[in-house]
């Protein structure tokens, strides 16, 4: 049995044995944790969205970069 498998059914067990009212409080609280898991991942693309500007008529390419980065010649 895998340990993701041992999980689950474990939290099967525990969830069997609490009141409706608790299953119920539970379920409220997975869907929380989702919720605010979609939320940090789309404010993840957002973040990353809003920063790709910055690079926005700047020359940049890999020459450009190899000269900074390793005071090589561009060719």
């Amino acid at each position: 049995m895998s340990q993701a498998r041992g999980k689950e059914e474990l939290m099967m067990i525990k969830f069997k044995q609490l009141s409706p009212e608790k299953q119920q409080e539970l379920l409220d609280f997975a869907e929380f944790l989702e919720q605010k898991t979609e939320q940090l991942i789309d404010k993840k693309e957002e973040d990353f969205f809003a920063i790709a500007g910055i690079w926005e008529n700047r020359k940049i390419n890999s020459n450009s970069l190899r000269q900074v980065a390793w005071g090589e010649e561009t060719k």
